[in-house]
């Protein structure tokens, strides 16, 4: 597609840069003639619609803010370090834990003993 960012592809754009063929049918089947071309267009009028709404989503979000970049009002960003790829270390971006699992950390129940039902709060 020519100038993707400026234009949206035509419908012939679009079917020339994915290799479109027309829609065959074995003879054995002997679909007339006019089936086959109405079957033909609905199927390019769906690839033509999918493409250029992909296209319409993508341009309309290109350039909108993230909202994970959003900061509070007073937020100081030097008292929270980075991670590598640029994400607040301490922003909570470990997968949260579950209660067996905090428990397990901090040594209040085995997973043994979990399991056969003891040491469960009352």
């Amino acid at each position: 597609m020519k100038n993707a960012k400026s234009s949206r592809p035509t419908r012939e754009e679009i079917l020339e840069g994915i290799g479109y063929e027309p829609l065959t049918f074995p003879a054995s089947l002997h679909v007339p003639e006019a089936l086959r071309a109405e079957e033909d267009r609905a199927m390019q009028d769906y690839i033509v619609a999918w493409t250029q709404g992909l296209w319409d989503f993508v341009q309309a979000h290109e350039n909108a803010p993230d909202p994970s970049t959003k900061r509070a009002q007073g937020f100081d960003e030097s008292n929270h370090p980075r991670d590598e790829r640029g994400r607040f270390a301490d922003r909570g971006n470990a997968r949260s834990k579950s209660k067996l699992e905090s428990a397990l950390l901090f040594g209040k129940v085995t997973s043994k003993s979990r399991l056969n039902g003891h040491n469960r709060d009352p």
